[in-house]
């Protein structure tokens, strides 16, 4: 593109700097929503990967029928679980129960997922802050909770005492709040000798006859699969933002090219190809996404941690969303283009 056409399109920028710069502000707002969409959608992933790889585990053995872990309806008995130990390939086995159950700090009871393991086994984490649970009575806590190391808490209406803090969350931001195997059962099944999974360390040859293995990959899956349906809502929402992004964009420079018209026109008339003209729009489109990238990155960062759920912008994001401004911008930007493909050279004239 000639440099005569780059001055151009700077210098209408420049003399349209109002109505640019309400363009630029409108899409890095959608833009900003947008990354925060995709942030959300990350979390999701990111919390499930965190709480499967807390674990520890290589495999996970659910009850043949069950969808997985987190979602397992049949349970699993302990008969089932010493079959588990007793196979070819396996280190360790450990036996969890996960269920959903009512959790008080100092206000109202919030849902929580419980997260029951046999002290120092497969499934107890080794918390950031304070110790492991060691006996019944005792539990760690997501450190998104208002809770410290030391505090008392209520699990369906028995009291706890919190002795550890780590990060984990399920389910878009639920915490997860780590027991003793015991205190699980006696909450959840009234005591029997039921899990709802065994984990296993090492390569076992099968799994025993009425249970099924799965990958850490597998159970992460199970974890996010109730939020399947939101994912794909805001994946559905992203989306739309990024196209009315686009029209924002578009429109302004549609706008301009009309006014421009005699100006493309004169252009032509000198030899200045119908390319380099839409070059010089699509430059503008180009510069304005620039901008509006800039501005939806710097809004994102101040309002993700506002949002109630775990808003996680990873490095990726803030790569992705600049060629995302260009490409949406570039797509708003055809109506002008197309205009400036079709401007007739002798209006430069006064031709009608």
């Amino acid at each position: 593109m000639p440099p005569m056409m780059i001055r151009a399109a700077l210098r209408d920028l420049q003399h349209r700097r109002r109505r640019f710069l309400v363009a630029v502000i409108g899409a890095g707002l959608l833009l900003a929503m947008s990354m925060i969409m995709s942030g959300l959608t990350d979390s999701f992933h990111n919390e499930a990967s965190r709480t499967v790889h807390l674990a520890g585990a290589d495999r996970w053995l659910v009850a043949e029928g069950a969808a997985g872990p987190f979602t397992a309806i049949t349970m699993i008995d302990d008969t089932a679980v010493q079959r588990v130990r007793d196979t070819a390939g396996v280190t360790s086995a450990s036996p969890v129960l996960i269920s959903r159950q009512s959790v008080a700090t100092t206000g109202k009871p919030m849902f929580s997922i419980l997260f029951g393991a046999a002290p120092g086994a497969l499934g107890s984490p080794q918390p950031t802050e304070g110790s492991p649970v060691g006996k019944n009575g005792e539990a760690v806590v997501d450190n998104r909770m208002e809770v410290s190391v030391g505090d008392s808490i209520t699990i369906a209406g028995q009291p706890f005492t919190v002795v550890g803090r780590v990060r984990s969350s399920l389910l878009a931001s639920t915490h997860v709040v780590y027991v003793s195997l015991d205190d699980a059962r006696r909450l959840s099944v009234e005591g029997s000798a039921l899990s709802t999974a065994v984990l296993v360390t090492g390569e076992p040859a099968s799994a025993p006859a009425g249970l099924r293995s799965m990958s850490p990959d597998d159970a992460i899956a199970d974890a996010m699969e109730p939020l399947k349906a939101p994912s794909g809502t805001i994946a559905m929402v992203r989306t739309l933002l990024w196209l009315v992004a686009g029209l924002v964009v578009g429109s302004v420079l549609y706008v301009s090219a009309l006014e421009r018209t005699r100006d493309m026109a004169v252009f032509k008339a000198v030899g200045t190809s119908s390319r380099a003209i839409a070059g010089g729009l699509a430059a503008q489109a180009v510069v304005i996404a620039a901008f509006a990238a800039a501005i939806g990155a710097a809004l994102a960062t101040l309002l993700a941690p506002a949002f109630p759920m775990t808003v996680e912008l990873s490095p990726r994001l803030y790569l992705l969303l600049p060629v995302v401004a260009v490409a949406v911008s570039l797509l708003g930007s055809l109506g002008g283009v197309r205009r400036s493909l079709v401007v007739p050279p002798a209006l430069a004239f006064g031709a009608p």
